[in-house]
Parts: C-alpha cells; sequence; structure tokens
C-alpha cells in the first residue's frame, strides 16, 4: 500500500485530530515521509493546515528543550576537558 493511500482526506474532527497527532510525532521522530503525506493531505482540506499552522507556530514559541541544554552543557564540558579546566582540575 503507497503511503498516500493511507492518509485519505479527513471526514470529521477526529479524524483531523488523529492526522495532527501523526504529523506531531513523524516531526519528533524525523519520519519526514510522514510529515509529507499529511501536508499532502493539508493542501486539501484547509481546517487541517489551520491546525498544522497552529501546531508549528507553538513549537516554534516553545522555550529551549531539555536535549538543546543538555546538548550545550556537554558541548562546554568537552571544552572544559580539551582546555584542560575539566572536574578536579581545579
Amino acid at each position: 500500500m503507497a503511503m498516500d493511500d493511507q492518509y485519505l482526506p479527513p471526514k470529521n474532527k477526529m479524524e483531523l485530530e488523529k492526522l495532527l497527532f501523526r504529523y506531531s510525532s513523524a516531526l519528533e521522530e524525523g519520519d519526514f515521509e510522514t510529515v509529507g503525506a499529511v501536508l499532502k493531505v493539508a493542501q486539501g482540506d484547509a481546517e487541517l493546515e489551520r491546525m498544522i499552522l497552529e501546531l508549528n507556530q507553538a513549537y516554534q514559541g516553545e522555550p529551549e528543550g531539555v536535549e538543546t541544554r543538555a546538548e550545550e552543557s556537554l558541548s562546554s564540558g568537552e571544552s572544559r576537558v580539551r582546555s584542560g579546566r575539566g572536574e578536579g582540575s581545579g
């Protein structure tokens, strides 16, 4: 079954919400094939398109994620170790 066959135009609010959930889950998981398939459906459904745009705006407005802070912390720790200022070198 082709990916597009799985995503027919939504008929009701519940189907819209399921597609929005699939879209957001796919974004978080890096599943761009599913993201593209849901966006293709949204091209023909103004309500789904609006919901996706609102979700994208919410993602853009989120404060820095834990992963980003952890990556920055790891990066700064690596810099301290390389420069000889690691823990215990005080």
